[in-house]
């Protein structure tokens, strides 16, 4: 093999009309690709030449198959430009060049193939700016453009390809402040940026890619300090922001992340390391480099911390709290005159105010939203402070506010990034999904606010119920809380969810899909009662048709999203079904549905499934049963007794959420039917329970 004339034997398929795959990746072929190709089948789906031996270029010819699928040509030899003819190919759904010798400029025509999910051009010697038309890829879940010489600065235009997964845009010449329109990758799992020239600051949006488990931004030229947002990074396993010119401290937060890497080398870190969570694994954490870093285990060998340095977090606080009472002292006198006049007027328009406030927050939602104005927001906020962000979104900030002070109306307010596609859309959708709705189950809203900000910008915001407990996502999968969730919680909590779509699909004057159901999108009050929230995705049934194939972006989160609608299906009440099942499931194992584990065809429903009928221990999560079983008092015949009892009931919930979410919707599991084998499996726990536990006595 590795012969001119080793593909000569495909001019032999042109004739065979029905081909549909040609696969020949893994051999040691040699020669270049024949020009014949292009007079194979139209009906050609799969061309695969990958990990050959294969020179020359690519013919022209090849993109006469116009309902190629996928086209495999990685691991070879071939040289020259990719042809422009490439965009012909509107079916193509992968295409892989990586690791040849590829020359020039990405064609633009790369955002024509509108099906495109995998685009991988790693490896290479491309050149120029990254196309800005790949952002029209909105099927785009994959994009690999590492070691190639890109240069320039990156579009935000990029960042319409809403569903990206994993980005590689590592070992390129790329420049300029990477832009913060990256907050728009809802779904991003993988970011890696690294040896490029990027500066200024590290984009704080980047707190809204709440699924990140790998950031990699090593050697570039960041500045600034390592944003406070990334406390909302709670997934994140590997962090590199290595090589750099950053600031300040580490933060503190970084010691709740279940990191496996963290490298922060060779910045200007200053500061006390911490001494808790990846801290302690000096195999996991880097910091070389930082030459004012100190403290720390004894393993890392920094110098000892001085006292200044020890209260150094404290100590800024109660510099800034100095400062600020100095001045109060100096203008006290002043301030003395003008409070008597302010006092006389606030006591004047109180009771106005008080009116408002009390009687008029309950939103009758029609436009203009005029209950609350931006400057009432601003001193809820204390001028939307990153100590009161408690959250952050695909289409907006979340902060913790004070809305009428006297009363201690504390409320949770949404603030609109309008600068993000489809965000004023969102914020309509929540409006009117959420004007005529009533049930215990879905979080309140207090009222909006759609006004303009101090420099005359459009400025909107939706204000909530404040849930104290947070949302699902933190108590199943961050180690933050000292208690987690007992059995009994978590199905009392999927049975508040079920009844929340019960009422959404069944009870409403015109049924609402939700489109997002997830554990982030499920809030805890106070009592533990969880609300569904989160409705800028959600459509009435009546117009569901409308959103067609061109309306990825309104579907969902990727591992969550129903499987048909990545086919062009329209939303549906099973849409919701299937992603209800998936939430089951993951409560019961808190097993991410966007694991890495899951590759090819395998997902979280199908290994839920597998694990019914032999291995249901190794999917539920242990926590279920650390003080509720293996802690318990009594015999052994008890405590087996007890965890069987236990295993009986995951068991029974998982089985839901497997029938929730199967792949057909229409052999899908009904809301109805859900909630009484939900409430059915919590009678029999808890019968059965009594039972156990009489054992005692």
């Amino acid at each position: 093999m590795g012969e001119p004339d080793d593909l000569s034997f495909v001019q032999t398929l042109v004739n065979c009309s029905q081909l549909s795959v040609l696969e020949c990746g893994s051999n040691r072929f040699g020669g270049s690709l024949p020009r014949f190709l292009g007079n194979l089948s139209t009906e050609i789906t799969v061309i695969d030449f990958q990990q050959n031996k294969i020179t020359g270029t690519i013919p022209t010819e090849l993109f006469n198959l116009i309902n190629l699928q996928r086209l495999g040509l990685l691991d070879n030899e071939l040289t020259g430009h990719l042809p422009l003819e490439i965009e012909n190919l509107s079916k193509l759904e992968v295409f892989s060049c990586s690791n040849n010798h590829l020359i020039g400029d990405i064609p633009y025509s790369l955002g024509n193939l509108s099906r495109l999910s995998g685009l991988y051009m790693h490896n290479n010697s491309f050149e120029g700016a990254i196309p800005s038309s790949i952002g029209e890829c909105t099927y785009l879940l994959y994009l690999s453009l590492s070691e190639n010489n890109l240069s320039g600065p990156v579009s935000s235009h990029l960042f319409h390809a809403s569903m990206l997964s994993e980005l590689y845009l590592d070992q390129n010449h790329l420049q300029g402040v990477f832009p913060v329109e990256i907050c728009q990758l809802r779904n991003l799992v993988v970011l890696d940026i690294t040896r490029n020239a990027f500066s200024g600051k590290v984009p704080s949006s980047l707190a809204s890619c709440i699924d990140l488990l790998e950031l990699q931004m090593g050697e570039n030229f960041f500045t600034g300090s390592i944003p406070q947002s990334f406390q909302y990074l709670t997934s994140i396993q590997h962090l590199n922001l290595s090589h750099n010119r950053l600031s300040g401290q580490i933060p503190d937060f970084l010691s709740n992340f279940s990191l496996l890497g963290l490298d922060v080398s060779f910045n200007n870190l200053e500061g006390e390391v911490p001494r808790r969570g990846v801290f302690t694994n000096i195999s996991a954490v880097t910091t070389l480099g930082n030459k004012k870093l100190c403290g720390g285990i004894p393993e890392i060998h920094l110098p000892k911390c001085s006292t200044n340095t020890t209260l150094a977090r404290g100590s800024k606080r109660r510099g800034r709290l100095s400062v600020a009472v100095t001045l109060i002292i100096a203008v006290a006198s002043l301030v003395v005159g003008v409070s008597i006049i302010s006092a006389i007027y606030f006591l004047m328009c109180i009771r106005n105010k008080k009116n408002k406030l009390s009687q008029g927050s309950l939103l009758n939602l029609k436009e203009p939203f005029s209950k609350v104005s931006y400057n009432m927001l601003l001193k809820a906020t204390d001028r939307f402070s990153e100590a009161n962000l408690i959250g952050a979104g695909g289409f907006g900030s979340v902060y913790k506010g004070v809305l009428d002070p006297e009363n201690s109306m504390v409320v949770a307010i949404k603030v609109i990034s309008l600068e993000q596609k489809g965000a004023r859309k969102s914020f309509m959708a929540e409006c009117e999904a959420l004007k005529n709705i009533r049930h215990r189950n879905l979080l309140k809203i207090v009222t909006a606010c759609s006004s303009t900000d101090f420099q005359g910008n459009d400025f909107k915001a939706l204000i909530y119920e404040f849930m104290p407990n947070g949302n699902l996502r933190q108590w199943i999968h961050i180690e933050q809380h000292t208690k987690p969730l007992s059995l009994l919680q978590r199905l009392k909590i999927a049975i508040d969810v079920a009844c929340a779509l019960d009422y959404l699909h069944n009870s409403c004057d015109v049924p609402i899909i939700h489109c997002d159901l997830k554990p982030s999108n499920i809030l805890l009050d106070s009592d533990m009662v969880a609300h569904v929230g989160d409705f800028g995705l959600a459509t009435f049934h009546s117009d569901a048709r409308t959103y067609n194939s061109n309306s990825v972006a309104v579907k969902g989160t990727i591992g969550y999203a129903a499987p048909e609608y990545g086919l062009g299906s329209v939303v549906s009440k099973e849409g919701d079904m299937y992603s209800y099942g998936i939430l089951l499931i993951e409560m019961m194992s808190t097993i991410y549905s966007t694991n890495r584990m899951f590759e090819g065809d395998l997902d979280l429903h199908k290994y839920a499934k597998s694990a019914l009928s032999d291995q249901l221990t190794e999917i539920i999560d242990p926590k279920l049963f650390d003080d509720n079983v293996v802690a318990s008092s009594g015999s052994q015949y008890v405590a087996l007794a007890r965890y069987d009892c236990y295993v009986k009931c995951v068991w029974s919930v998982i089985d839901i959420g497997v029938k929730c979410s199967v792949e057909s919707p229409q052999d899908r599991m009904r809301i109805e039917d859900t909630i009484r084998g939900l409430k059915i499996t919590q009678e029999m726990f808890l019968k059965e329970l009594s039972v156990v536990e009489a054992m005692h006595f």
